[in-house]
């Protein structure tokens, strides 16, 4: 369920059901792999040194593009959101305990915003670093990159969709309501 993501040298990231993260090369073979304890469900989010992922046993985890951790961050319930980084470089992402978390890139908590149920929606960075996910409690929510609440918008069903953001602010999803949504940038 994990989607690859490609380094700038071309090497292929990508999480598996066999709970391994794996590096390939352009033309498939093994690089490296890193083992965690359950189902890597999460796609990678890469930088110039490191990618960000996590794991559906509990841990959230930095790794270096040779595939040693450098560090990793525990959280109540599984992580099957992808994470994202803001424009202040923070490190963000949801979890089955409901809470989207922001961290630094040296795995220290910066803030934490609960919702009402599970996050498995990937965060979306918009304009001017606006953080836009869905949730299990029905709602699409919009925070600052400071983690403060802008708004939200509710839903008839719970939000598993991950949100795009297009070039204009607006901002578009699907809900387990049968619908698909398109707002802009202030919830409308």
């Amino acid at each position: 369920m994990s989607s690859p993501a490609i380094g700038k040298d071309g090497t292929v990231y990508v999480g598996s059901g066999d709970s391994n993260m794996y590096a390939f090369t352009p033309d498939g073979k093994v690089i490296w792999k890193f083992k965690t304890g359950a189902p890597v469900l999460s796609s990678p989010a890469i930088t110039r040194k490191h990618i960000y992922f996590g794991s559906d046993d509990g841990w959230f985890y930095c790794l270096s593009l040779s595939g040693k951790i450098r560090w990793a961050y525990p959280v109540s319930g599984k992580i099957i959101s992808s994470p994202n980084i803001t424009p202040n470089g923070l490190v963000i992402f949801g979890s089955q305990d409901g809470i989207l978390r922001a961290l630094t890139v040296h795995g220290k908590p910066a803030w934490e915003y609960r919702t009402g149920d599970f996050i498995f929606s990937s965060p979306a960075v918009g304009r001017e670093g606006k953080i836009i996910f869905g949730s299990g409690d029905n709602y699409l929510y919009c925070l600052g990159q400071d983690g403060s609440f802008i708004w939200k918008y509710k839903t008839g069903g719970r939000i598993y969709s991950s949100p795009l953001v297009d070039d204009d602010g607006n901002i578009y999803f699907g809900s387990d309501d049968e619908n698909f949504y398109a707002l802009d940038g202030s919830g409308k």
